[in-house]
């Protein structure tokens, strides 16, 4: 079912990202920038447009349905699964880990803004609090838990960005050795 999900949605998302990401560089094309500046820019952007596909699209749409569920006790999986089962409530929660992870990781580096921890995770929690918040009226659950494994999973990327902006930066800048003048 992920393997589905990532062809069915992501991949067409990613090319819909390309499409407005080239249409934008056209228009600003007075400035010239590297790759490396677009490269990061076209994937956040082509991610944004998976993570509204995923979590407000994917299974339609209801205005009209009486039923929404609403979760504000929080890790109530650990004593309740619902009707999915324990399993199948792991990897969703594992899942929602994972699809705010890319957050937590490009968000700094498209945005030198975000670079401290603390606005990088509360983006990610504004962010995740606005999905769950319309969820609830498009006929989805707004589950307390989701939002706090997605704060989790951008937290988690955080952490990658510090690990490969340090990488980076250690093999930018040569260490001098004792012998060299």
């Amino acid at each position: 079912m992920i393997i589905g999900t990532f062809l069915f949605n992501v991949v067409p998302m990613f090319l819909l990202g390309a499409v407005i990401y080239a249409v934008y560089a056209l228009i600003r094309k007075g400035r010239k920038m590297p790759l490396a500046y677009h490269i990061p820019r076209y994937v956040f952007l082509s991610y944004i447009l998976s993570l509204v596909s995923l979590t407000i699209f994917w299974g339609g749409i209801s205005f009209g349905n009486a039923y929404h569920m609403l979760n504000l006790h929080p890790f109530v999986w650990l004593s309740q699964t619902y009707d999915m089962g324990y399993r199948r409530m792991v990897i969703q929660l594992l899942c929602n880990i994972g699809m705010f992870i890319p957050f937590g990781l490009l968000c700094p580096v498209v945005f030198k803004r975000t670079r401290a921890w603390w606005k990088t995770v509360l983006i990610a929690f504004g962010t995740s609090f606005l999905i769950e918040f319309i969820q609830y009226f498009i006929g989805r659950s707004c589950d307390i838990d989701d939002l706090i494994m997605n704060t989790l999973g951008a937290c988690i990327g955080y952490a990658a960005f510090i690990v490969c902006s340090k990488a980076i930066s250690k093999k930018a800048s040569p260490h001098k050795t004792g012998g060299e003048a």
